[in-house]
């Protein structure tokens, strides 16, 4: 969106296709880590449906609450939506979620969510995985004292 307002088409045609290889990776990498899980913590975490995000529709923003799983798919999906948007729609600075199309919709989803809610949830299951290998590496010293 930036390379929109400075009016540099192939900066911005360069940006939309990275982003879009971007997301098409990140929808990937959470099937293929979510098919993998092994343990019941790492389970529940992308099950429980306790994640707020704001969800942007013609009347307004609506909270609502999703499961990691779910936002693991739904926000590359999203960041697609937003780069597939038009090189003039993006230029426009009109952010009326009742004027705009679905995709400037996502533009403004990402904006919303990225840096309170998004990132955050990350996080959190880089904890938890984190909090495995903790675990493991505790176990694994404790076999390998009494061997």
């Amino acid at each position: 969106m930036v390379e929109a307002q400075r009016l540099n088409l192939d900066e911005y045609a360069s940006i939309k296709y990275h982003l879009i290889e971007v997301t098409r990776d990140m929808q990937r990498d959470h099937y293929i880590t979510f098919s993998k899980i092994t343990t019941k913590k790492i389970q529940d975490f992308y099950d429980d449906p306790t994640l707020e995000i704001n969800i942007p529709s013609a009347g307004g923003w609506e909270t609502v609450k999703q499961s990691f799983r779910h936002l693991g798919t739904d926000f590359p999906r999203r960041v697609a939506s937003a780069a597939s948007a038009s090189y003039e729609e993006h230029k426009n600075t009109n952010y009326r979620l009742s004027e705009i199309s679905t995709e400037k919709q996502d533009i403004s989803y990402v904006f919303e969510n990225m840096i309170r809610y998004v990132l955050p949830a990350f996080d959190q299951a880089v904890v938890i995985y984190q909090q495995q290998m903790d675990d493991f590496g505790a176990l694994t010293t404790m076999l390998t004292s009494v061997a």
